[in-house]
Parts: C-alpha cells; structure tokens; sequence
C-alpha cells in the first residue's frame, strides 16, 4: 500500500473557497475514480510568520500501476480544474510514500 501525500499552500484571499472546494469537489472526485481511497486531510502546522495556509491531503493508493491510472485519468484532470479555478492562490506539491512495517 502506498500512500499519495499532496501538499497544499492556499492564499489567505482564497483560503476558505479553496479549502471548501477540496472539501466538496476535489477530494470526491479522487474517490471516485476507485483507484484512490481513504482519503486524509490536515492542516500544517507551521511557524505562523507566513502567508497563507497549508494542507496535507493524502489518499492510499494500492500501487504503482494504480497510482498511474488514477494520474492519467483523475489527477491531470483535478489539478487543471484547481488551477483553472485559483490561479496561483493555490500551490502544491506530491509526494509518494510507502507504508513500513514497524
């Protein structure tokens, strides 16, 4: 099992429309495609002297080729539409990590 972490930054001009729309429109949409799932969403704690506020939105993903499919056919799709929606009020950045047995 994988874990897809994308690290969001919204502007404080959009920071509630932004986070609504992750909420209601981005996160369902992930779902949806059936090749993300378990969907986690928290705030980054930080030392307050920046702008904005920060997101980490992670989803399990069962494995590379999975990751792939969702890439093609969902995530290209999603983050045009948040682009397409906030400009550059909204940044982000994706990291894969694997899950450990501990």
């Amino acid at each position: 099992m994988m874990i897809l972490n994308t690290t969001f930054h919204l502007d404080d001009e959009i920071h509630a429309e932004a986070l609504d729309y992750l909420k209601t429109v981005y996160i369902p949409g992930a779902i949806k495609s059936g090749k993300a799932a378990e969907a986690r969403l928290r705030k980054v704690l930080g030392s307050g002297d920046e702008d904005g506020h920060s997101y980490s939105l992670q989803f399990s993903i069962a494995d590379l080729d999975a990751l792939k499919e969702w890439n093609a056919q969902t995530g290209r799709m999603l983050n045009a539409k948040l682009i397409e929606r906030f400009s550059d009020k909204v940044i982000g950045f994706s990291t894969l990590l694997q899950e450990m047995e501990l």
